[in-house]
């Protein structure tokens, strides 16, 4: 394909951002934000100029030292690319904010009335919930109990009640969950609480991430399920730093962390690395998760609350592996933008050229850091270091919530 022949202009409705030495790309109308190399940064900027291929390619190959072929097949990889996204003029596919996404409700035929009650707080909203048997609000407190409120004034009323082999779960005479034992109500219960949660309070993004806080803010610990973010949430509360969440940082419209503190989730095959630090989890019942998990929950020491909100010092995202010594290494703030939006859960409403003006100038001010470690007691010393730094405090205000994407557009990288 001749690089000439595609539209190589950029989409009016697609702004840049410059990050470091590298270029962050916004589409208004997609709602996605892009993290360019150099590269592509140059032939992105070269397009706003209204170069034409011929010209950006000449460009690379004195820039770079490239060929003549590799500088044509470079620019034509990113205008391929690029044009498949969206950010070429006349080619926008808009899409929707998102929401943690729940259940579909159906509509119960009978609730049993209750015999035991339990208030809990989270967020800010109160869920009074309601047991027909003992064993359901003694497996509900084994994950829940630090949480209760005494309030029975609530914003959410939920029913628990065993209807024929199954526990049903009930939200204003509708079904929203059920499953076949006590041994996976805790977990059913825990999601429906923080999602419900979650959906209903005012944040900016919702990022899949361990959080934890020391006197000079909060790091945050992104990381796809095995990546270790758990276990090493779960170290670093042992060492002392105040707990946050060890599934979803909730940051503000103002960039600060809100506490969501849920306990702690730790797998079945993470109890034996962290019995040492907590010697109670020998003790704790073992839970079914509907994704097949076994999983036991640690109550957090203390809970935080909303006002115990901080400002964000640094971002490190983990990956164990067996046998690896310790590495902390520094990385570019436009890959750790791009790593973070990958991480990204839920988001309210929808990003303009302001927001993400707010969010490139926030991600300046954090350290950004990846960690590889075969040792938990190494890497707790490396992320504890990031937290021991002298903080930069950046506050912004005014800012609105939206739903991000991030995705790699590095040429000739698909």
């Amino acid at each position: 394909m001749n690089p000439d022949t595609l539209l190589a202009r950029p989409d009016p409705g697609v702004h840049t951002y410059f990050l470091a030495d590298s270029c962050v790309l916004f589409s208004e109308a997609r709602q996605e934000i892009h993290a360019l190399n150099t590269s592509a940064g140059v032939i992105w900027c070269l397009l706003e100029d209204g170069h034409d291929p011929t010209r950006i390619a000449a460009v690379l190959q004195r820039s770079f030292g490239l060929s003549t072929t590799d500088a044509a097949a470079f620019v034509l990889a990113a205008l391929v690319d690029w044009q498949q996204r969206g950010l070429l003029a006349e080619a926008r596919n808009p899409s929707q904010a998102v929401s943690i996404p729940m259940s579909p409700a159906t509509r119960a035929e009978h609730v049993a009335p209750a015999t035991i009650e339990r208030c809990y707080a989270l967020l800010g909203m109160r869920f009074l919930v309601q047991f027909t048997e003992s064993a359901q609000a003694a497996a509900a407190d084994t994950v829940l109990a630090h949480l209760v409120c005494l309030s029975h004034e609530a914003d959410v009323v939920l029913q628990v009640f065993k209807k024929d082999e199954q526990i049903v779960l009930c939200h204003e005479g509708k079904v929203c969950g059920c499953c076949r034992s006590i041994r996976e109500l805790a977990p059913l219960l825990k999601e429906q609480i923080w999602i419900m949660a979650v959906n209903r309070h005012e944040f900016f993004l919702g990022i899949h991430a361990g959080v934890v806080g020391g006197p000079s803010g909060a790091l945050l610990l992104p990381g796809d399920p095995g990546s270790g973010k758990s276990t090493l949430t779960a170290a670093l509360v042992h060492a002392g730093f105040r707990y946050f969440s060890d599934e979803m940082a909730l940051i503000r419209n103002d960039f600060r962390v809100s506490p969501l503190p849920l306990s702690l989730c730790i797998k079945d095959t993470g109890l034996t690395v962290l019995t040492s630090r907590f010697p109670a989890l020998q003790q704790l019942p073992i839970h079914d998760r509907a994704d097949g998990k076994r999983v036991a929950y640690l109550p957090p020491p203390d809970v935080l609350a909303l006002d115990d909100a901080a400002s964000v010092q640094a971002v490190l995202f983990p990956r164990y592996r067996a046998g690896a010594p310790t590495q902390c290494r520094s990385i570019a703030k436009a890959t750790a933008l791009q790593r973070l939006m990958k991480q990204c859960l839920v988001v309210r409403g929808r990003l303009d050229v302001a927001r993400v003006r707010a969010l490139v100038d926030w991600i300046e001010t954090v350290t950004c850091c990846e960690l590889e470690s075969g040792s938990l007691s190494d890497a707790v010393d490396a992320a504890a270091g990031l937290l021991a730094a002298t903080p930069t405090h950046h506050v912004i205000t005014n800012t609105a919530i939206g739903a991000v994407t991030c995705k790699d557009t590095e040429p000739g990288h698909r």
